[in-house]
């Protein structure tokens, strides 16, 4: 069973009190001239989403179609009734794309496989050593053998990875002559300037999670635009079935939830994610 309710209903954040709502296009009309003819042609925009504070109208309500298709896959799509209703563009359904609803901050658990073996101290001692190797190397002096303009010189000490390019004997020599922490057993700096780089580049990256929302055609392919449209309930939590990067993000990370008005997929355990289900 689906979990959703029977019929049209609405979908009410419990924590919030907003509901899903689908904001109509705007339909316009076009007018060309023919031979004396006048011919009105009328188009209209894609409906989007949007976090409401009533569920009283009508671009309020949703219905779930647990049909099946030709190969026997129940198409587990909310389709807008508003759309069904008062537009004549095909139905539309709510899907969840793979462009991440945040980033986040990482904790250093969650890079240590990243701390290299010769590390000898402890994770919160490199990553403070890490933290710091671009000011590190922004303090290192401009080497008399440098024979291009000093203004070069930094942009090509931070571009250099010693395991992604070869580099010159200007930069070696300089990286040889740097003073390493005690906690470094290796024999290599340029090993431990290339790791510490790459480690303090992930951790300010952050870590992206979940999906962006949207209205998508109810039964257009499942990857057309990079989003899922099959949802599952389990009468307090909505979550979308079988993310695989094309279509949507994994199931794990799709939770709907009302991030501060707007409605997005996140792993579960956020504010938000409780929904109310009413029956209109």
């Amino acid at each position: 069973m689906s979990g959703f309710p029977q019929g049209n209903f609405t979908i009410t954040n419990a924590d919030t009190g907003r509901s899903i709502q689908a904001i109509l296009g705007k339909t316009t009309e076009y007018r060309d001239y023919q031979l004396g003819n006048t011919y009105i042609d009328k188009v209209t925009d894609k409906p989007r989403l949007a976090m409401g504070d009533s569920a009283t109208h009508l671009e309020a309500a949703w219905y779930y179609d647990a049909s099946k298709n030709s190969s026997g896959t129940v198409y587990a799509v909310l389709i807008s009734v508003a759309v069904d209703v008062k537009q004549n563009i095909g139905k539309s359904a709510i899907g969840i794309t793979t462009i991440p609803a945040r980033t986040r901050s990482l904790e250093l658990a969650e890079i240590e496989y990243l701390i290299p073996s010769s590390w000898t101290g402890s994770s919160v001692q490199w990553h403070e050593f890490a933290s710091d190797i671009y000011h590190l190397l922004l303090r290192m002096p401009v080497p008399e053998s440098w024979s291009e303009p000093d203004e070069a010189w930094l942009p090509r000490l931070l571009n250099a990875r010693p395991y992604a390019y070869s580099w010159d004997d200007t930069v070696c020599s300089v990286i040889e002559g740097l003073a390493v922490p005690p906690q470094w057993s290796g024999e290599s700096k340029a090993e431990l300037l290339d790791t510490a780089m790459l480690y303090d580049n992930v951790f300010r990256s952050g870590r992206q999670e979940g999906g962006r929302t949207g209205m998508i055609g109810a039964y257009t392919e499942k990857g057309w635009n990079g989003m899922n449209k099959r949802w599952q309930t389990d009468g307090t939590h909505i979550w979308s079935i079988g993310g695989d990067g094309s279509g949507g993000p994994a199931e794990a990370e799709s939770y709907l939830t009302d991030m501060g008005g707007t409605l997005v997929g996140l792993p579960k355990g956020e504010t938000g994610q409780t929904w109310i289900f009413a029956s209109v």
